[in-house]
């Protein structure tokens, strides 16, 4: 009877481990750092499922569940989560015969601007851009600062251009770089008593075979951009 026990215990375990082996998580992946509060969740077809049992936890234990949905398919779920967080996932398949195994988990992260020590502004495509037909007028800082870049005049207003293939298909602020100060697309960014700073952009450019276009980082009276 004992030998019998033990062997129904261990078919049972091979069994679950398994079923729980059939699972993929596929989106967010493992240690993914966030730029957005909101994640979408995504993971294979499992044998079977009728639906899914998604949990998203506080803690790689699951004691402390923040976000629980019973989804229909595996294209997953979406949740707009608290930034500045790290957070485990997994999920589990319902089938004709009951709740199978959890999956293992993954971890991600939700990237907040205010994580930085010292940041004085911070300016995000995805966020706080004020447009009307593409022109934009006011784009909105993500630090604690809470300062707006402004442009008023309509013929000097910079571009918000979306769905770009080399950033994933984020959008960005675009500049033409045309003429003076005067004539160029800008924005009026806000005066901020630093003498040490970074700035981080991305610059497209046709190739000159004459001389060579570039962006230079700033001074202490500001940030400048320039391009032969």
């Amino acid at each position: 009877m004992r030998k019998t026990v033990l062997f129904s215990f261990l078919f049972a375990g091979l069994q679950l481990a398994t079923q729980a082996q059939n699972y993929r998580l596929v989106n967010p992946k493992d240690n993914f750092v966030s730029s957005t509060d909101t994640i979408n969740f995504k993971w294979s077809v499992a044998d079977s499922a009728l639906t899914y049992d998604l949990q998203v936890a506080a803690d790689a234990d699951f004691l402390t569940i923040v976000y629980a949905v019973n989804a229909t398919a595996s294209t997953g779920a979406q949740k707009i989560l608290t930034t500045g967080f790290t957070y485990f996932w997994r999920i589990r398949s319902n089938t004709a015969n009951g709740a199978q195994a959890w999956s293992y988990y993954r971890s991600f992260s939700i990237f907040n601007p205010s994580q930085l020590s010292g940041l004085v502004m911070w300016f995000d495509a995805t966020k706080n851009v004020t447009q009307a037909g593409g022109n934009i007028s006011q784009w909105g800082d993500l630090s604690a600062s809470a300062l707006t870049a402004t442009q008023s005049n309509a013929s000097q207003k910079p571009t918000l251009v979306t769905g770009v293939s080399q950033l994933c298909g984020k959008p960005v602020v675009h500049f033409n770089g045309n003429g003076g100060i005067n004539t160029a697309t800008n924005l009026g960014f806000p005066v901020v008593n630093v003498t040490n700073f970074t700035a981080l952009m991305l610059r497209s450019f046709t190739h000159n075979t004459n001389s060579m276009q570039y962006v230079v980082g700033g001074m202490s009276n500001g940030l400048c951009a320039e391009a032969n």
